[in-house]
C-alpha cells in the first residue's frame, strides 16, 4: 500500500512539534506551558501540506549544439556537450543561458525542483570559462563561486561537476568546507573512502593547501565558511593579490532560505565580498539566484525581484525572473464519463489483486468506460480505462494550472471534503499514477506530493503584560507596539533561563544570529532573584573552576525593565522608567569562539551551559 500523504504529513506535524517542545525546556514552568501552547497553535504553519503538484514535462526549446552553431555559446563548448547531453534545453534554461551570456544580466531562477537549475546557471558559467580557456586568460584563480545553504548541496554539486568536467581538464574546481581536509594525502584519502569507485581527476582541487596555491576556477562553499575565508589572512590569496582579478559570477543556490536576520546577514556578507574583490563597484560581478519555491503570480515575482535588489545590492530588472512553462495537453473531452468515486478505491485494490485478464474481464463487467480491449500489462489497462475519466481530466487541468493543498484539490474535484471523498481521491490520483500508454512512456497523471516543513527562528518572550512567547523574530508588542519583545536561550541541563541580546544606549536590543555588522558577540543575561541560589551542574565545568567559586566569578548584576529593556546597574536605587516591574538579570561572560543561537554553548568563567534558543 503507498504513503497516505495527509497521515504522513500529520505524523510529520506531530513528530516536529514533540521535538520542538524537547527543545524549549525551561525551568519557568509557566513559561514552558505557554511555549508549549504556541507551538500547538502554529502546527500548521510549521508543517504545511500536502500540496499536489503536477509534474508535467516543460516546454522546450534548442539543443546546445545548436546554440553553439547560433553562436550562442563557444565552438570550444562541443567538448562538455557529451557530458551535459544533446537533448533539447527547456525552454526556461535556454532562455537563462542567453540572458546571462548575451545580455550579461543578474537573474533570479525559480522553476521548481526538477526542472534543470542548476544548468540555468552551469551552462553560462562554463561557456565564460571555455571562452578564458580559447583567449588564454584561464591562469589560476577564482572567476565563480557558489554559495549552499549546506555542505550536502554543495557534495551533490561535485558529483555533477565531476561527470560534466571529466574531459575538460583546463577548468579546476574545489569545495571549501569544514570538510575540506588541509593536506594533499589526507583529502586524497577521504576521497578514496567516501568515493571508492570514483577516479581522481587532475582538475578537482581536494585539500586546501592546494586551493590556496592554486585557487580553483569554481568554489563551491557554504556562507559560514566564506565569513572565515573573507577574515583569515591566509585565505587572502582568493581574494586578493595576483590571482584576484578574475572574479565574474556569484551564485547563490535556495536563496529563499535568505530571509530575516540571516537575509540581512547574508546581504552583508556579499557587501564585504564585493569590496574585497571588485572595490564595491556595483554591475562588475553577475549574480544569480536559484530556488524552487520563488514566486506565484506577477505581484509575488516583483516582490522577489526587489528582494534580490535588496540582498545583493545590485539591479536585477523583472525580465530578470526566470520561470518555467509547462506543456499543455490538448484533450477533447466529448465521451469522458463520471464514475461514482467510489469505483477508484475498488479499481485500486483490483489492480493490485488481479491478472491482466482477469482485470479486463472485471472492467468490462463493470461497464463503466465500456469496453477495455485485451492487454498484458496492468499499467496499460488502466491508462486505456483512465482516458475515458472525466475526474482525471479535471484533476490534470486544474493542477497544471496552479499547486494546491490536497484538500482543495479534492474539493475543487469532487466538491467536498468528507474522509470517504479524500480516500477514493488518493485512490485515483494513484491509479493515474501508475497508468502508462506503454511500457516505456511517461504515466497518465505526472504528480507529487509536497510537504514543508519550517524551521523556527528561535525563542522570543514578552513579560509584560502577561508572558507570551513566539517562534517567529519580532521586535516588541502591544497596542503602540512598545512592549519590547526578548530572545531566549536555555540551559539543556536545568533549564535556566538566559535573554540573548546587546546592550545598546543602555538598552537590551536583539542581535541577530552570533555577529552583527558591528563584529560583536551577543551577550547572555541568566535571570533569576538571586544568581547565588542558581544550581551549577559539576558536569558542566572545567576543570580549573571546579576548584574555585565560580558564583562570583565574572558576574555583573542589573535590574532589567520589562517593558523598555533598560538595564539598570546594581545599587542604582527604584527604577520606574516605565512604571512597571524589573528583574534581576546577571550578565555572564562568555569565553567560546562562536555561539550558534540554535544550540549555543557558553564557555565561561561563571558557567558552561548548552543553549537553546
Amino acid at each position: 500500500m503507498s504513503i497516505n500523504p495527509i497521515k504522513t504529513t500529520e505524523n510529520i506535524r506531530d513528530e516536529y512539534s514533540k521535538y520542538l517542545k524537547s527543545m524549549f525546556f525551561f525551568k519557568d514552568k509557566e513559561l514552558k506551558n505557554i511555549a508549549e501552547n504556541t507551538i500547538d497553535a502554529n502546527r500548521q504553519d510549521l508543517v504545511k501540506g500536502p500540496y499536489l503538484e503536477s509534474t508535467a514535462m516543460y516546454k522546450t526549446g534548442s539543443t546546445l549544439d545548436e546554440l553553439i552553431e547560433e553562436g550562442v555559446l563557444s565552438k570550444d563548448f562541443r567538448r562538455l556537450v557529451h557530458s551535459i547531453g544533446r537533448y533539447p534545453l527547456y525552454a526556461h534554461q535556454e532562455k537563462a543561458i542567453r540572458k546571462a551570456i548575451a545580455e550579461e544580466k543578474n537573474m533570479i531562477v525559480a522553476t521548481g525542483t526538477g526542472s534543470g537549475k542548476t544548468e540555468c546557471f552551469l551552462i553560462p558559467i562554463l561557456d565564460y570559462l571555455v571562452r578564458q580557456n580559447e583567449l588564454g586568460k584561464l591562469s589560476p584563480g577564482v572567476r565563480v563561486l557558489i554559495l549552499y545553504p549546506m555542505n550536502a548541496l554543495a557534495n551533490d554539486q561535485l558529483k555533477r561537476l565531476r561527470k560534466v568536467l571529466k574531459d575538460y581538464p583546463e577548468i579546476t574546481f574545489g569545495r571549501y568546507t569544514g570538510e575540506t581536509k588541509e593536506s594533499k594525502n589526507d583529502a586524497l584519502t577521504n576521497f578514496k573512502e567516501m568515493n571508492p569507485k570514483e577516479e581522481v581527476l587532475q582538475n578537482e582541487l581536494l585539500s586546501r593547501t592546494e586551493m590556496k596555491k592554486t585557487p580553483p576556477h569554481i568554489l563551491l562553499t557554504n556562507y559560514a565558511m566564506l565569513e572565515y575565508l573573507l577574515l583569515r589572512p591566509e585565505d587572502n590569496v582568493f581574494f586578493d593579490g595576483v590571482y584576484s582579478d578574475a572574479w565574474k559570477y556569484v551564485v547563490l543556490d535556495e536563496a529563499h532560505v535568505y530571509t530575516g536576520a540571516l537575509g540581512s546577514e547574508i546581504s552583508y556578507l556579499l557587501a564585504r565580498l564585493k569590496d574585497r574583490v571588485v572595490d564595491g563597484e556595483r554591475g562588475r560581478l553577475k549574480f544569480i539566484a536559484t530556488s524552487a519555491t520563488l514566486g506565484d503570480g506577477k505581484d509575488a515575482n516583483k516582490e522577489i525581484v526587489d528582494y534580490a535588489n535588496y540582498l545583493f545590492d545590485e539591479e536585477f530588472f523583472p525580465d530578470a525572473f526566470i520561470t518555467s512553462e509547462r506543456k499543455v495537453e490538448d484533450r477533447k473531452i466529448e465521451g469522458l464519463v463520471y464514475p461514482n468515486i467510489s469505483f477508484y478505491t475498488e479499481f485500486l485494490e483490483k489492480s493490485r489483486t488481479l491478472t491482466a485478464d482477469a482485470l479486463i474481464m472485471w472492467l468490462n463487467d463493470e461497464g463503466v468506460y465500456g469496453r477495455i480491449e485485451n492487454k498484458d500489462n496492468i499499467e496499460e489497462i488502466i491508462y486505456d480505462a483512465l482516458m475515458r475519466d472525466r475526474y482525471i481530466y479535471d484533476l490534470k487541468k486544474y493542477i497544471e494550472s496552479k499547486t494546491d493543498l490536497l484538500i482543495n484539490v479534492v474539493v475543487e474535484i469532487f466538491g467536498d471534503d468528507k474522509d470517504e471523498s479524500i480516500d477514493n481521491f488518493l485512490a485515483m490520483v494513484e491509479l493515474a499514477a501508475r497508468a502508462k500508454k506503454e511500457d516505456n512512456s511517461d504515466v497518465l497523471l505526472p504528480a507529487r506530493y509536497h510537504s514543508f516543513a519550517k524551521a523556527t527562528e528561535g525563542v522570543f518572550v514578552s513579560f509584560e503584560p502577561k508572558k507570551q512567547v513566539f517562534i517567529n523574530r519580532r521586535a516588541s508588542v502591544g497596542e503602540k507596539d512598545n512592549i519590547k519583545v526578548f530572545e531566549l536561550a536555555n540551559c539543556v541541563n536545568c533549564g535556566q533561563e538566559y535573554i540573548i541580546g546587546k546592550c545598546r544606549n543602555g538598552k537590551i536590543e536583539q542581535h541577530s544570529g552570533y555577529y552583527e555588522e558591528d563584529n560583536q558577540r551577543s551577550e547572555y543575561y541568566l535571570i533569576a532573584d538571586n544568581y547565588n541560589e542558581v544550581e551549577i551542574d559539576d558536569d558542566t565545568l572545567l576543570g580549573d573552576e571546579k576548584k574555585k567559586d565560580i558564583k562570583l566569578d565574572g558576574v555583573i548584576e542589573f535590574s532589567l525593565c520589562l517593558k523598555c529593556a533598560r538595564l539598570y546597574n546594581k545599587g542604582e536605587g527604584i527604577h520606574t522608567c516605565c512604571g512597571m516591574d524589573t528583574v534581576k538579570v546577571y550578565k555572564v561572560q562568555n569565553r567560546g569562539n562562536s555561539i550558534n543561537p540554535k544550540f549555543a554553548i557558553i564557555l565561561s568563567h561563571t558557567i558552561i551551559a548548552n543553549l537553546h534558543t
